[in-house]
């Protein structure tokens, strides 16, 4: 009786920029973007920084002081893996490249996810400065 239903999952959250629409409420950002948008928000947010939620955030910014190793590197790929484990329950199949790049002082950072509704492989890559 109840084989042909199916239900379609919306991920949405409020755009970080709180943008208006037209109607003047608080534009939404949905699907890959609302994704893409929680991964960032985990990762430049310091821990403590969020009320009631101490732990939240991944303290990338600390590495901003250390030197453009492959032994750094290796340290933000876990913190990243780690935390995007723990606070992002729509990512699935996670992989996480940081690759240091002593010449430009930064490190090139993607990060290759599934979400777990459609599976569709999605990619989010930055640069992560240092000395800034």
């Amino acid at each position: 009786m109840f084989n042909n239903i199916t239900k379609k999952y919306t991920y949405s959250d409020f755009d970080i920029k709180l943008s208006l629409t037209d109607n003047n409420d608080i534009k939404k950002n949905t699907e890959q973007e609302a994704i893409k948008n929680s991964v960032r928000n985990i990762l430049f947010t310091q821990k403590g920084e969020r009320l009631f939620q101490p732990e939240f955030g991944s303290n990338i910014k600390k590495y901003i002081y250390e030197q453009v190793t492959l032994i750094t590197a290796q340290e933000i790929r876990l913190l990243i893996e780690n935390q995007l484990k723990r606070y992002e329950p729509r990512v699935i199949r996670l992989e996480v490249e940081v690759y240091p790049d002593a010449e430009r002082n930064l490190f090139l950072i993607n990060i290759f996810y599934r979400d777990r509704i459609t599976e569709e492989r999605k990619e989010l890559s930055f640069n992560l400065e240092v000395g800034k």
